[in-house]
Order: C-alpha cells, then sequence, then structure tokens
C-alpha cells in the first residue's frame, strides 16, 4: 500500500513521489505532510514547497550517499592496490627465498665434496707419515748395522793385550 504525491518541481518539470507508510523512515516530514494534505483543497504553492523541500531533502541524500560510496570506492580502490603491492613484495621476497635454497643446495654440494678431498688428504698424510716413520726406522737399523760392522772391523785390527 504505497502513497503517490504528484507535484511540480523545477520549472516545466512533474515530479512524482512515492512512499509506504511503514518506510517511513527514509521519507521527510514535509513528504508525509504533504500526503496527509490529499487533495483537501489546500494552496498549491504550499504543496509545491513542501514537495521542493522534500526533494531537496531526497537530493540532499543521494549526494550524501553518492559521496559516501566514492569515498568507500577509493578506499577499496587504494586497499586493493596495497594488497597488490603487498603481494608483489611477498612474491619478490620468495624469489629470493628459492634463489637462497638452491644457493643452499650448491654450497652443500660443494662442502659434501670438500669433506671428501679432505678425508682423502687425511688419509693420504697418516700414509705419508707412517711412510716416513719406517723410512726412518729402516735408516737407524742400516746405521746400527754400519756402525756395528765398522767396529768389528776396527777390533781386528786392534790386538787386546
Amino acid at each position: 500500500s504505497s502513497t503517490q504525491i504528484r507535484g511540480v518541481g523545477p520549472p516545466g518539470v512533474s515530479v512524482a513521489l512515492a512512499f509506504e507508510p511503514r518506510r517511513l523512515c527514509w521519507c521527510s516530514r514535509a513528504t508525509v505532510h504533504l500526503a496527509a494534505m490529499g487533495d483537501s483543497g489546500h494552496d498549491e504553492e504550499e504543496k509545491a514547497g513542501l514537495l521542493a523541500n522534500t526533494q531537496e531533502a531526497i537530493y540532499g541524500r543521494l549526494n550524501g550517499s553518492s559521496r559516501r560510496l566514492d569515498a568507500t570506492r577509493r578506499a577499496a580502490i587504494e586497499s586493493e592496490e596495497i594488497g597488490l603491492n603487498v603481494m608483489s613484495e611477498l612474491q619478490g621476497q620468495r624469489e629470493g627465498i628459492l634463489r637462497s635454497k638452491a644457493h643452499l643446495h650448491d654450497v652443500d654440494d660443494n662442502l659434501g665434496l670438500s669433506r671428501k678431498v679432505l678425508q682423502t688428504l687425511g688419509i693420504r698424510v697418516q700414509a705419508n707419515q707412517l711412510m716416513l716413520m719406517l723410512i726412518a726406522a729402516l735408516l737407524t737399523v742400516a746405521n746400527i748395522v754400519v756402525v756395528y760392522s765398522k767396529m768389528q772391523k776396527l777390533a781386528a785390527y786392534i790386538p787386546f793385550r
């Protein structure tokens, strides 16, 4: 059950407004008063004035709503830009982490190879030390044999009394 109000707006423009009695919260008092006047023979100027006030209130609300909607749209666009920037930064960080991970695997492979080389060098050092000790022992034994044989020959030339 809606009520329609017809009136005159700006020059040459016919205006028709409709409202539902249950939804008076968005209607101005002028609209309700205008609707209550009906066709009771009141002054047309008063009706036109009330209608103009109603239209101004409606246009004011529409403009306010439009401004809030535009502000909300700008905020949404700004939020979207911020989100895209954050996602871009996160993508860059992800690529950096993946590069670091690849470098870490390369370093790990190189460390494994270095470990094997060091183990081989350690084994060779131990083998060289063992060979050096054996050569030193052999030379010591050879020196002892030479000294002993020289002492034997010397003892043969010197008579014992």
